[in-house]
């Protein structure tokens, strides 16, 4: 394979000076300088209940995030990188076909099991999660130095997103690779699986199509350097909600080494969707100081309703909110539950997406003598459920959960220190959740499939 022969220093410099000189400006921008569980944190999105356990394999130099990407490209323009050389080296304009650097780390055996050699210069993250609902995907791209010369070789680099876990099927995932062409179900994703032939370097190829249709080619391209793309792909795979699985994301050379490829994941995309749909909508008292007390929405079919106090501005307020799995917008803007600040003096309309897009109003009244709701900060979710129901926010508080026939199936007394409980698995049927503290109490209704 053909080796990196110019000094990284002397590439950083004369791309710098390439710039300078022709004045180009729509290039991606690289930080480097994150950890391990911030690039997680920009990977989590809708549906996921909670995620741990968060490691990382490789020089700090190959992983990253990135931002201002030409989305004709990648098909986003923000999320994180893996690469099996150096970040520094993803910036266009796209100078040369044989940039890439050797950087020194050991390779991984999960992914010397789809390799075609041994594997080095890996670059693996890894956590735990939790979804909530019965599907996990995300969004991602592959790209490499080796297009288009190397196409057709016999080694090339690979990547893979490896899952182990329950399987609803039966029996267990184990490293079970779901970063595959469209369409099959054991196609790695590399130079050779999607590319339109080989051809020298800096020479646009023109077949023969292997998957073409997943293939962009960056000869001469000014956002990135590397030198051929895979369309935006889609990672899914089927899960059962609420139980634990690992996450295993990884790039590494093989065989000769020295150009580089990456994985370009987009930002928030680790998805579990389930109904479009909000399970609580509330106002805060502690991130929203103009009021006086918590306010809990009332949810009936795509309508949220609000009473705040009639002297509270209500121009600059912080909704918390929690969603079946869905990602949520407002006029085209992504909202952040808990974080996200909106003027809520006129009705507004909320936009969730995940199997289906739903429309909902929210609409905040301003009235006198509101009361203030003892369990207002209580989320149960989902609602409806598969197997199990989550309760947060419960600290203090006693818990019963009882069938349809007012028979107790759970009861934890006290929860003086827990945040969040999750109960056993309920059979399919109607369930009543009393919330008891200092001599109050509230009955929610529940509904399990």
């Amino acid at each position: 394979m053909l080796m990196k022969t110019l000094n990284f220093f002397l590439l950083a410099i004369l791309t710098i000076l390439f710039l300078q000189q022709n004045n180009i400006s729509a290039q991606v921008q690289i930080n480097m300088d994150v950890t391990p569980l911030e690039i997680a944190e920009h990977f989590i999105g809708p549906g996921i209940f909670a995620f741990d356990n968060v490691t990382f394999q490789g020089p700090w130099v190959s992983k990253g995030l990135f931002s201002g990407a030409d989305s004709t490209l990648l098909g986003t323009e923000s999320g994180f990188f893996l690469t099996s050389g150096t970040g520094f080296f993803i910036p266009g304009p796209n100078l040369s076909g044989i940039t890439g650097s050797n950087n020194g780390a050991p390779g991984s055996a999960v992914l010397n099991s789809i390799a075609t050699q041994t594997t080095f210069d890996a670059a693996v993250l890894e956590f735990d999660i939790m979804p909530v609902n019965d599907t996990l995907k995300f969004n991602y791209s592959f790209g490499s130095e080796e297009y288009n010369e190397q196409v057709g070789m016999s080694y090339y680099d690979v990547c893979g997103a490896f899952i182990s876990g329950p399987n609803p099927a039966g029996g267990f995932y184990t490293n079970k690779n779901i970063m595959t062409v469209p369409g099959t179900t054991n196609t790695n994703v590399s130079i050779n699986s999607i590319n339109n032939g080989n051809a020298p370097a800096g020479v646009i190829p023109t077949g023969p199509c292997t998957n073409c249709w997943y293939f962009l080619d960056n000869t001469g391209g000014l956002d990135m350097e590397y030198d051929g793309f895979t369309t935006k792909l889609l990672c899914r795979i089927s899960v059962i909600p609420f139980e634990e699985y690992h996450i295993f994301l990884g790039v590494a050379d093989v065989g000769g080494g020295g150009k580089d490829s990456g994985i370009f994941i987009e930002e928030h995309s680790l998805f579990s969707p389930g109904a479009a749909e909000f399970t609580s909508f509330n106002f805060y008292a502690d991130i929203n100081p103009a009021l006086p007390w918590d306010v809990t929405g009332i949810i009936n079919d795509s309508s949220v309703y609000l009473e705040v106090p009639a002297d509270v501005d209500v121009s600059n307020l912080i909704a918390s909110y929690t969603e079946s799995g869905a990602y949520v917008s407002l006029n085209g803007v992504t909202q952040t539950s808990g974080a996200t600040a909106n003027d809520f003096t006129d009705t507004l309309i909320y936009q969730l997406q995940s199997h289906e897009i739903k429309d909902w109003t929210v609409i905040v009244e301003l009235v006198t003598d509101v009361p203030e709701v003892y369990f207002d900060r209580v989320i149960i979710s989902p609602n409806p459920a598969k197997g199990k129901i989550v309760l947060k926010h419960i600290n203090g508080i006693n818990i019963k959960i009882c069938d349809s026939q007012g028979k107790a199936v759970t009861e934890v007394k006290s929860l003086e220190n827990f945040s969040t409980l999750v109960s056993g698995e309920l059979s399919p049927g109607i369930y009543f959740i009393e919330l008891e503290k200092d001599g109050y109490k509230q009955t929610r209704k529940v509904i399990v499939n």
